[in-house]
C-alpha cells in the first residue's frame, strides 16, 4: 500500500490492529518502508505524538506540514527522474558510437 495521504496511513494503521502504530513506527526504522511512503508515515507518526501530548496544531500549520511533504516527495522523485535521464543519455550514446563504428568499418 502506498502512502498519499494521512488518511492512507490512518487505514494502514487500523488494519495492523492495536500496535499498528508502534508496526509503523519500526517499519520505517527497519528499511522496510522507504522514500515517499517513510516520509509521509514519520509525519503521521509526529502528528499523532503531538496528539497524544495534547499539542493542538492550527489549520495553517497542518496545511505547511503537508506542503512540506509534498515537496519532499517530489524531490524525491525528480532526483529519481533524473537518475533515469543520465541512464537513458548513456545508453544512446554509446548506441550512437556502435552506429557510427558499424559505418565506417562497412566495406566500400
Amino acid at each position: 500500500m502506498t502512502f498519499n495521504s494521512y488518511e492512507d496511513v490512518d487505514k494502514w494503521v487500523a488494519a495492523k490492529g492495536p500496535n499498528g502504530a508502534e508496526k509503523l513506527r519500526m517499519r520505517i526504522d527497519a528499511g522496510q518502508i522507504s522514500g515517499a511512503r517513510a516520509t509521509i508515515g514519520r509525519a503521521w507518526l509526529l502528528r499523532e505524538e503531538r496528539q497524544a501530548n495534547g499539542v493542538a496544531q492550527s489549520k495553517e500549520q497542518e496545511l505547511a506540514e503537508r506542503q512540506t511533504i509534498a515537496a519532499e516527495v517530489a524531490a524525491d522523485a525528480a532526483q529519481r527522474a533524473l537518475r533515469y535521464t543520465i541512464l537513458a543519455t548513456v545508453v544512446a550514446l554509446v548506441s550512437a558510437f556502435i552506429a557510427a563504428l558499424a559505418y565506417l568499418t562497412l566495406p566500400t
